[in-house]
């Protein structure tokens, strides 16, 4: 029996739904975990970060346990507004919940990743990350739908550009009529 059709046909139907959902995820994980940063400059914050920064690798491990207990009362919460029938409530407390999770795990593995490091197993799954995103980005590039996106992002980005120049002139001229008066 030739199960490549099969395959083909699999690969067609789940790849792309899995593949933006990887990367909706590395996006969270990245932006999210970059903007957790300035919270830093609080100082509990930053007292916190240096004490994970020092932690031992089993430690910065079991710190990954932290945002599923800090959410677990969010997703009850969800649950609740489900079984009350506010399904938009719901909604917005799980994506909230899932939202602000994200943002904590990826401090967390900014700040724990040496210490992670330290496993090969870690290391395995982050490099098996890092080439499944990079090709799942060459692929996306690769399509005309992003090309396209591209083209739009550009026009829209000279046009806004554009629109600043001539506001900022029309400003300029403005303050110089008023000097004038």
């Amino acid at each position: 029996m030739n199960l490549v059709p099969l395959r083909r046909l699999v690969r067609a139907l789940i790849l792309p739904p899995l593949a933006g959902l990887f990367l909706i995820e590395d996006l969270l994980v990245r932006s999210f975990g970059a903007a957790m940063g300035a919270f830093a400059r609080l100082r509990l914050v930053a007292r916190f970060e240096a004490w994970a920064s020092r932690l031992r690798p089993w430690q910065a491990l079991l710190l990954f346990v932290l945002p599923v207990v800090i959410f677990f009362p969010v997703h009850l919460a969800a649950l609740w507004a489900f079984a009350t029938r506010r399904v938009w409530l719901g909604v917005a407390i799980y994506i909230a919940g899932k939202l602000m999770a994200t943002a904590v795990v990826g401090r967390i593995l900014i700040i724990c990743r040496p210490a992670l490091m330290q496993y090969r197993w870690f290391v395995r799954a982050s490099d098996w990350v890092t080439r499944t995103r990079t090709r799942i980005h060459e692929a996306v590039a690769a399509t005309a739908l992003w090309q396209s996106y591209l083209r739009f992002r550009a026009a829209l980005r000279r046009a806004v550009s554009g629109m600043r120049s001539r506001f900022g002139l029309l400003a300029t001229a403005r303050r110089l009529a008023r000097r004038k008066a």
